[in-house]
């Protein structure tokens, strides 16, 4: 069962255990051909798209250590 809280943004949690649900993996992983389960959701660029994240795109998408960068897991 997963725990949602509401963050500064409030979102709903109902809205992310949709998310969460509907689109499971990490959306920029994905684009960078990894699988990873996505642990947060944010709002995409227009501020009104979802976007399922695995913790560390949400962190710092543009980490060089980041597995989408070719080093990592």
């Amino acid at each position: 069962m997963m725990v949602c809280m509401a963050d500064m943004e409030h979102l709903d949690c109902t809205a992310r255990e949709r998310q969460l649900r509907e689109r499971p993996l990490c959306r920029f992983c994905m684009e960078w051909g990894h699988v990873t389960r996505a642990a947060v959701v944010a709002r995409g660029d227009d501020g009104r798209t979802l976007v399922s994240l695995c913790a560390e795109c949400h962190a710092d998408p543009l980490d060089p250590r980041h597995p989408a960068y070719g080093r990592g897991r």
